[in-house]
């Protein structure tokens, strides 16, 4: 009788080694959502409750414009203007909500009562249409500025850069005006295929080293199965 060999430890692990790739992979893809995707209901109220700025879903914001805002809202705080700024690029930052889009002063009445519990902080709105605020001063103080639509994401976040100025100096602060970077079509998060692509490519390479791996072991099977015959 011919003694048929044990198979390799590392062919036998290969199915949990493949399932483990993929919960990894779906772990990892669930970490890197957008921020907007993560929030139910109305996103915006949700980030607001815990951060100062609710940036749009898609595209993402360069990271330059982010902390260059995130820095004057720390400036604008300690002048006493704790300011609250959403930045709402398409229907898909308003949730459950989508009626807003095209009313940012109607949707910062609405966010306002979202987010105001024990105190009620100033808050801009920020949208292709137009500026809203609620406790921040007067809508009339950023007439003068015109929401950049060119540029997506970055082009709203400057917009909002600028408008946070304009307030934070008609409420009596100082403020140097900051350096804002150069607005891009892009955004600063990774690509699309690092999100969603990448994790699925290493499942199927997995899944081919699994393959190869299994063939010989089931030629040699083979072979003493028919030796085994005779």
């Amino acid at each position: 009788m011919t003694t048929r060999a044990p198979r390799p430890l590392l062919r036998d692990n290969v199915g949990a080694l493949a399932c483990c790739a993929l919960v990894s992979a779906a772990l990892l893809v669930g970490l890197m959502q957008p921020r907007a995707a993560l929030a139910d209901g109305d996103p915006a109220s949700d980030v607001l409750l815990a951060q100062n700025v609710y940036y749009p879903y898609q595209p993402p914001v360069a990271h330059g414009l982010e902390a260059t805002l995130e820095k004057l809202l720390r400036s604008a705080e300690r002048s006493r203007l704790p300011l609250k700024v959403a930045v709402i690029g398409s229907t898909g930052d308003l949730g459950v909500v989508p009626s807003f889009f095209g009313h940012p002063q109607a949707y910062a009445q609405f966010l306002d009562r979202e987010i105001s519990f024990n105190n009620r902080p100033p808050l801009l709105v920020v949208m292709p249409a137009g500026f809203g605020v609620v406790a921040a001063g007067s809508l009339k103080a950023l007439a003068a500025i015109k929401v950049d639509t060119r540029h997506g994401s970055d082009g709203l976040v400057r917009s909002a850069i600028a408008a946070v100025v304009v307030l934070l100096r008609a409420t009596g602060g100082t403020l140097a005006t900051p350096s804002i970077p150069s607005a891009t079509s892009g955004g600063g998060g990774p690509p699309t295929f690092v999100l969603y692509g990448a994790p699925l490519v290493l499942v199927v390479l997995i899944g081919i080293v699994a393959l190869r791996r299994d063939r010989p072991d089931r030629d040699r099977r083979s072979g003493d199965a028919s030796g085994e015959g005779e």
